[in-house]
Formats: structure tokens, C-alpha cells, sequence
């Protein structure tokens, strides 16, 4: 699922958030501790909390449409379906690595969030105002197609939403705010150094630019863009599905490789990319990325544990190319 869909999800949740004076139906109430050997109060508390989670993930109206009959013969609601699902989803996944203290690495992987603008939040000026920003966060809205209505996200840090936090609980004690994670590779490029490159540790003096003139390449909002690839986004029909590309657009993937990194194997099964040492090559393909919105699917499926860094993308007949790739922040 991609980012803009988890927030239409979210909206959706928005608009059917109950009462939490409201009690659940008593024979839905029945049907979660059938299901889950909850005790009255325990399925009470769960059905609530589900209700008024606005990142939690909706069971599709398609699929529902299919597993609808089955399900309620089992005993299931689609609450219920929704629960049972989103528990042996956080079961399944692994917990993700700590990142590294070196090298800056703890910084790299420092987690953004959004915020919805509602209640005594209405817009981005205030929390310019609120954190003392330089400049207003970036929003961005989504919709629900089930009721039709629209709310604002705003992007933050982990330290603006600390402050946020404090504001609320100084400023307005009563009102609950909704944070939510954004668990994406981070993309940080310095427009006045190589920061961040493949390989290079760009704070040593001859990585740094001799002339003020000099701009590294690519820019933080360059577009179109060169990525260097390696396993599963190497794969075109891997892409195609991924970035949901229009009928007839050609996937172009060639043969490429990167100097000054190294693969690396993390959680006993994933393949990383990591900072290697000069001399390293590694294998794989480029890819053209056209615009931004391409480039946000690719970094929520890299998650939080990557970033995207410089580097050398020497493509096969094409010779060498300044792009970017996904550099793994975590431990190995």
C-alpha cells in the first residue's frame, strides 16, 4: 500500500470515528470474545480503539465483497476480519534495527511523521509559529471516496512533533492530536557538498567544493533522475507494478553498476546496500525516475532503514551517470 492510499484510508477512518462513549453493539460484542477470548471488557476496549485508530489498515470493499459470506459463517465481522488481520500483520513483522550510532547514521534514519490539521491546528503557519520554523511544513490532503470528504496532513520531524506534543498538552489538554509515522527513506540532499555520497565521507577535505559556483548534482528536486538499482527493483515488472505504471509506458532498466559500496545481508535474509570501500562494485541496473510522485513510492517501499544518497552510475554503453541510490542506515 502506498502512502497517498493509507491516507485516504485514514480520512475514511477520520469519518467514521465513533463516540468513545458509544458502546459497541452487544452482539458484536460477542462476536470478539468468541473470536479472540477477549473478556467483556477487554473486547469492549479493543473494539473501541480500533474504531478511533486512524492509521489502522480498512479490509477493502472488494475484498470483503469476496470473503464476505465465508467470514460471517465463521463467526467474523469485517471489524473483526480487520483486527484479526492487523495482528498477524504486526506479528509478522520483524522488528527493524536500530541504526547505527556512527557516521552520522542515527540522524540518517531519524523517522518523519504527519500530522492532521484539525481542532485548534487549521494550518501549516501555525506550526511554523508554534516550533519556530523557518519556513512552513509541507502539507498534503487526501480524500475518501466513501463519504467524499478531504483533510490536510502536514510533514514533520520527530523534533517538531515533540513540541507539538508539549503545545497540546499545555495549550489544549482536552484535545487528542493525530500523529503518523511516515516510514520512508529518508532524502536529504546538501545543495553545498556531496553530502550524502556512496562511499565518500564527504566532511574530509577533499570531498568538499573548492568554489562556491560548484553545485553537486543530482539536486534535492532534480527530476528526471537516474536511481541505481539491485534485486527485487531491479526487476522491470517488479517496478511496473510497483509505481502502477500506465498501459503501454516502456519499463528501461539497464545494466549498471555503483563503485564505493558493498552488499551486505541484514535480518539474516535481506539484501543492503552500505558504504563499501574504494575498489567495491556492485552490480545491478539504472533506472530513469521522471517526477516526485514516482519517487515517493519507491521511498515508502525502501521504508525508513534506507536513504537516498549520491552516487556514480556507471551504465553499460551509456557511461557514467550522477544519480542516486538507497543506502541501508541500520546495523548489519
Amino acid at each position: 500500500m502506498d502512502l497517498l492510499q493509507e491516507l485516504e484510508n485514514m480520512v475514511t477512518n477520520i469519518d467514521d470515528e465513533c463516540d468513545p462513549n458509544d458502546k459497541p453493539a452487544e452482539d458484536e460484542i460477542a462476536k470478539w470474545q468468541n473470536i479472540f477470548s477477549y473478556s467483556y471488557n477487554e473486547a469492549i476496549e479493543h473494539i473501541t480503539n480500533q474504531r478511533n485508530d486512524f492509521s489502522r489498515c480498512r479490509v477493502s470493499d472488494e475484498l470483503w465483497a469476496l470473503l464476505q459470506s465465508e467470514k460471517e459463517a465463521q463467526g467474523y465481522s469485517r471489524e473483526a476480519f480487520e483486527h484479526e488481520t492487523r495482528s498477524r500483520s504486526n506479528k509478522a513483522i520483524p522488528p527493524q534495527p536500530r541504526p547505527l550510532a556512527n557516521n552520522n547514521s542515527a540522524s540518517r534514519a531519524e523517522p518523519t511523521y504527519l500530522i492532521l490539521l484539525t481542532g485548534p491546528l487549521t494550518n501549516a503557519q501555525q506550526i511554523e509559529s508554534i516550533a519556530s520554523l523557518t519556513s512552513p511544513p509541507s502539507t498534503c490532503s487526501a480524500s475518501s471516496e466513501d463519504t467524499g470528504s478531504s483533510h490536510v496532513f502536514c510533514h514533520i520531524d520527530a523534533f517538531t512533533k515533540e513540541i507539538l506534543h508539549n503545545w497540546f498538552k499545555i495549550q489544549h489538554p482536552s484535545f487528542a492530536p493525530t500523529f503518523v509515522r511516515v516510514s520512508q527513506a529518508r532524502k536529504d540532499l546538501a545543495s553545498t557538498s556531496l553530502y550524502p555520497t556512496l562511499g565518500i565521507d564527504s566532511t574530509l577535505p577533499q570531498h568538499r567544493f573548492d568554489t562556491l559556483s560548484l553545485s553537486p548534482s543530482p539536486a534535492q528536486d532534480e527530476y528526471p533522475v537516474t536511481y541505481f538499482f539491485y534485486g527485487t527493483l531491479a526487476d522491470p515488472d517488479f517496478l511496473r507494478q510497483l509505481l502502477a505504471l500506465p498501459e503501454g509506458e516502456e519499463v528501461v532498466v539497464k545494466p549498471a553498476h555503483v563503485k564505493g559500496g558493498m552488499l551486505k545481508t541484514w535480518g539474516g535474509k535481506y539484501t543492503a546496500l552500505v558504504d563499501g570501500v574504494e575498489g567495491d562494485v556492485v552490480e545491478g541496473r539504472s533506472y530513469v525516475v521522471e517526477n516526485r510522485e514516482r519517487e515517493e513510492v519507491l521511498r515508502v517501499y525502501e521504508t525508513g532503514v534506507y536513504e537516498a544518497v549520491r552516487c556514480g552510475i556507471v551504465v553499460e554503453g551509456g557511461g557514467m551517470v550522477r544519480g542516486l541510490t538507497f543506502r541501508f542506515v541500520g546495523e548489519v
